[in-house]
Formats: structure tokens, sequence, C-alpha cells
């Protein structure tokens, strides 16, 4: 089957960097409409729902979502980036991942269940937990449909579908709620809501992919290989910026915790923006860097300029202003959290330009250089958090956060600058290969 030049409504994104970075914003859209909606609902919820209920339905979903990370493949990205990049028919590599993302998703759905049952939490009991189940497992096929449908270059499709899919399951989970409806009847919606859009978002994907036949034959474990690389990168990433918080919560007490995690939480704000513009951007690049690599390398380094200068003006504003905007955010009783909260904000343009280039990385199927930079954080956040920094385990937190995630940002940012002058130099030796080359 003949490889074409690219998916062609990705083509059509990518004929400008202009109309590129405008289709890519669709998904960040998407995606904080989402979260907005979802944060809306919560606290509609903490006033309809009884305390036991609300305690309930809060844990089994921040319950859902850890598993749902860890039990995370990498198989849905790499197979959205292999279909951007056109390494074949998009049908072909849809087909072929879809095995590897069905056996990621019985697993999580199971492990829900199995740890539900042995865990002592609000709400882990019964006919929920099989729901919550149901639940983690249709969310992992959707990932895997929207990412698809995004490297396909249908942007708004993608952002539309969820952001719409997630209106309607707060609409619907409100209505339950004031109509006085229990834990299960809540926790219904939820799988509810996720295997409608799985069944939407393969309608939307039938002409793209097309019928199963085209499946090639054990395809499915180099992507699984590839994947499960990419999941121990973002393994490394998670446990790099958690690391911090773990020591102080064994080692401070709890007002220390406090003091730390009020600040971090703005930090970690910055870090998530910046790699959901990341993951926007994924599609297009790899696509470029297969179609144009010199627009690919351009588009890239006017981005990371673009995150670290912007970056740079919050990260002066925040530190200058640290005071009062935790007071503001969080109240007077954690106005000691500005200590380590201009410690945490001095690093705001390290933590944008982390989100950024660990997003380009992956487009540039450079996975495992991630991991170098997973380790390396996790590392230099380990022998931060020993350091006789200061007496306050909050402040040493801080500086072994910041520390981290400004260590890792750099190397991040060297290891893509390596990768595109390999690239470069790729490109050079193929369009003007040396004379002992054309002899052979």
């Amino acid at each position: 089957m003949a490889v074409s030049p690219g998916p062609g409504r990705l083509v059509d994104a990518a004929a400008n960097d202009r109309r590129l970075l405008s289709r890519s914003s669709l998904t960040v859209i998407g995606t904080l409409v989402s979260k907005l909606s979802l944060l809306i609902f919560l606290v509609i919820a903490a006033r309809l729902l009884p305390v036991e209920a609300f305690a309930g339905y809060s844990y089994l979903v921040a319950m859902a979502v850890t598993i749902s990370v860890l039990a995370d493949t990498g198989v849905a990205l790499v197979t959205s980036r292999e279909i951007a990049s056109a390494r074949d028919h998009p049908g072909t590599l849809f087909w072929s991942a879809l095995p590897a993302i069905m056996v990621g998703a019985s697993l999580a759905g199971t492990a829900m269940i199995g740890l539900g049952m042995i865990d002592g939490g609000p709400g882990t009991g019964g006919l929920v937990l099989v729901l919550m189940g149901i639940f983690v497992a249709a969310n992992a096929v959707l990932t895997y449909l929207l990412s698809v449908l995004r490297a396909l270059g249908r942007f708004g499709a993608a952002a539309g579908l969820i952001g719409v899919s997630t209106i309607a399951l707060v609409g619907a989970s409100v209505a339950v709620a004031a109509a006085g409806g229990g834990l299960t009847e809540l926790v219904v919606v939820l799988p509810a809501r996720e295997l409608l859009t799985v069944v939407v978002a393969m309608l939307m994907l039938r002409r793209d992919i097309g019928a199963p036949a085209q499946r090639r034959r054990g395809a499915w474990r180099r992507t699984l290989r590839l994947g499960l690389v990419l999941a121990l990168a973002s393994s490394l990433l998670a446990l790099a910026t958690r690391l911090p918080l773990l020591v102080v919560g064994n080692t401070g007490t709890v007002r220390e915790v406090a003091y730390f995690s009020a600040p971090q939480r703005i930090a970690e704000a910055t870090l998530v923006i910046a790699m959901t513009v990341g993951f926007a951007l994924l599609p297009g690049l790899a696509y470029l860097r297969t179609a144009a690599p010199g627009r690919a390398a351009r588009l890239l380094r006017r981005t990371l300029s673009a995150v670290a200068a912007l970056g740079l003006i919050v990260t002066v504003v925040l530190v200058a202003l640290a005071e009062p905007v935790i007071r503001v955010l969080f109240g007077d009783a954690f106005i000691t959290a500005s200590v380590p909260g201009r410690i945490l904000f001095a690093g705001t343009f390290a933590y944008a330009l982390l989100g950024t280039a660990w997003y380009a990385l992956l487009a540039l199927g450079d996975e495992r250089r991630a991991v170098l930079v997973g380790c390396f954080g996790l590392v230099v956040a380990g022998i931060a958090s020993m350091l006789p920094i200061s007496g306050r385990e909050d402040v040493v937190a801080a500086w072994s956060y910041l520390l981290a995630l400004t260590a890792m940002a750099a190397l991040a940012c060297e290891m893509v600058r390596r990768r595109l002058a390999a690239d470069a130099h790729a490109a050079a030796k193929l369009h003007h290969p040396e004379p002992s080359e054309l002899l052979r």
C-alpha cells in the first residue's frame, strides 16, 4: 500500500505555520473547556450531594485518574505520531495498534476493580466499582480515538467531541444530583458518557480508517515497545515532579506540607498548560518533520523562544507579587507560603520550557532521550531534597522542585537541539551525498 504524503486534513492544516498553530490551538481550547466544566461540576456537586456521596465520588474519580495514568502504555500517542508522519496508511496503523489498546484498556479496568476491592476508601465496593472499571477501560479507548482524530488533522472534531461530551456529562450529573440520586446513580453517568462518545468517535473515523482487514499482523508489538518506552519517560517525569512533595510529606510538619503544596499548585499549572500546548503541536510537528524538516525546526525554535519569553515575563510578575498572589488564592492563613512560593515561581519559565520541549522530543521520535531527561530530573530532585539548604522542609522541597525541573528543562532543550541538528545533517547528506557514497 503506497504511503501518502500525509493525512489530507493535516496537510491542509500544516499549509503554513499560522494555520497550524491556529488549528492546534483547538486542542488547547477543548482541553481547557473540559477541565473547567469538570471543576464547575465539582463545585456544584459539593453543594447538592450529601458529604458521604461527594467524598465517594471524588475519591473514585481520583483513583480512576491515577490508574489511567499508571496503566497508559503510550500506544495511543505513538500511533498518532506514526499516522501524522505518514509511516503507513492510517487504517493500517489504527487497526494494527488496536489490539494493544484493548489489552491495555482491559487491564486498566480490571486494576480499577481489583484495587477498589482491597481499598478502604469511600465508595469502593459493589456495582460502583464495576461501573468505574468500565469507565476506565472506555476512557483508554476514547483517548486513543481522539489522538487518531488529531493525527488526521481533525483538530476541531476532536475538540468539539470532547467539549460537547464533557458538558453533557456535567449536565447529566447535575440533573442526577439535583434529583436526589445517590453515588451509584451518579457513577452510572461516567461509563455511559465514555461508551457513547467512543461510538460517535468511531463513526467519525470510519471513512479514514477503513475496514479491520487492513490490520498488519505483529505490528502492534513494535508500537507497544515504543509506547512502553514513552510510558516509562512519562512516569519518570511524574515521579520527579512528585518527589519533593513526598519528601516533605514524610519529613516535614503538616503546616510545611501545606505551605509547599499551595504554591506548587500554581507552578504545576504552568507545567500542565505548557504540556497541553506541546501535546497540541505534536501531530503537526510529527508531520512536518517528515514532509518539511526545515519548517519543523524553525517552528519549534520559534515556539520555544516564544514560550521562554512569555515564561520570563510571568516569572518576574509572580516573584514580585508572590505574597499578594498567595493571599488572594489561599487566604491569610497561607501567607507563610510566600517564602517557598517565591522559590517555586522563580522557575516558571523553566516549567513552561520543559512542558513544550518534552512533547517536542516525542514529536521528533526521541522518547529514549525523554527517558534520560526524566532520570536526570529524578536524580536532581533526590539529591536536592537531602541538601541542608534551609531549616524549613517546605523551603527545601521548593528548592528541590525548582532545581529538578530547571535541570530537566535545560536538558530537554539541549536534546531537542541535538535532534534537530541530527535531522538537518541527515537531510544535508541526503541532498548532497559524500563522493564515496556516490560510488557505492
